[in-house]
């Protein structure tokens, strides 16, 4: 006996795969993206040291001006790539949570698939059984007559 929902259980498992390599983009694109804004953090952080050393030896106001805008872009810069992440991770919580309902209805499946396994084989053994007395039953009838 073949157990009825094989062919759901096959689709369920791909479901999951499909679903635990969107979960692994999601996951890499969430790492670029924080290595991205690490990266615009470190270029600022160089650019404030830079500007410290030069306001030190020429404060000049066209020179203040300019590293003001860099500053004010640096700021904006970081708060949209903040943004991005935020809903990257949003994406990558929606995702977890529709991998977790998937795995739960594939295990569900699993666990039927295994108790029909089950029941086959305490059939099977049942029958064997009944072969097994009934052998034996004609073998001591022979032996009696």
């Amino acid at each position: 006996m073949s157990f009825r929902f094989e062919s759901l259980l096959r689709l369920r498992k791909n479901q999951e795969n499909l679903m635990q390599r969107e979960m692994g983009n999601i996951n890499t694109h969430l790492v670029r993206q924080k290595d991205k804004l690490e990266d615009l953090k470190n270029i600022t952080a160089r650019s404030r040291e830079e500007f410290n050393q030069r306001i030190a030896r020429n404060p000049d106001q066209n020179f203040l001006a300019v590293y003001h805008n860099f500053f004010k872009g640096s700021r904006v810069d970081d708060a949209k790539q903040t943004q991005v992440i935020s809903e990257v991770e949003e994406r990558a919580n929606s995702k977890r949570e529709e991998l977790n309902e998937a795995v739960k209805k594939r295990r569900v499946l699993e666990i039927l698939e295994e108790r029909h396994h089950l029941e086959v084989k305490k059939e099977r053994s049942k029958r064997e059984m009944a072969e097994m007395d009934e052998i034996s039953g004609t073998r001591r009838m022979r032996n009696l007559i």
